[in-house]
């Protein structure tokens, strides 16, 4: 896994500035603030009101999650007329056909609550194999708004 830089969060993903904060060494807003360029100006930053005594509402873990992208591999074994039933039920899950056409072709990544979600519908229609995705790696999650 590549080290943590100020480039890999999104454009307008709220930072955290609160050397205070007992949560800032495992949390991974305060760790991309401490990456931040001395000449950047302004940025989307977590405000203090957003803790309350040692917990905190933004509050993201810098530990590297499991995140997954492609859900072909998953779905080439699954029966055409499973899959048919199945399409309507993950495309109303992510959102729109078009999201859930993001997930399928890789274009986003399906994070581990995602990855839950679908062995459950994949174990319910009886497929009981390990999920299979088009790649895997662990990454820090920025998908966290």
């Amino acid at each position: 896994m590549k080290e943590l830089s100020f480039s890999d969060a999104p454009y307008n993903w709220a930072i955290c500035f609160q050397t205070d904060c007992p949560l800032g060494s495992t949390c991974l807003r305060r760790r991309v603030a401490e990456l931040a360029p001395k000449d950047k100006m302004r940025h989307v930053m977590v405000m203090p009101s957003a803790r309350e005594g040692d917990r905190c509402r933004e509050f993201v873990s810098a530990e590297p999650v499991r995140m997954a992208w492609g859900l072909r591999a998953t779905f080439s074994r699954v029966k055409s007329y499973h899959y048919q039933e199945m399409r309507p039920m993950l495309e109303s899950h992510f959102g729109s056909h078009t999201t859930f056409y993001r997930y399928f072709n890789g274009l986003r990544p399906i994070t581990p609550q995602h990855q839950e979600w679908i062995a459950s519908l994949l174990h319910r229609f009886g497929y009981d194999a390990p999920l299979r995705f088009d790649r895997e790696e662990y990454v820090y999650d920025f998908t966290t708004k």
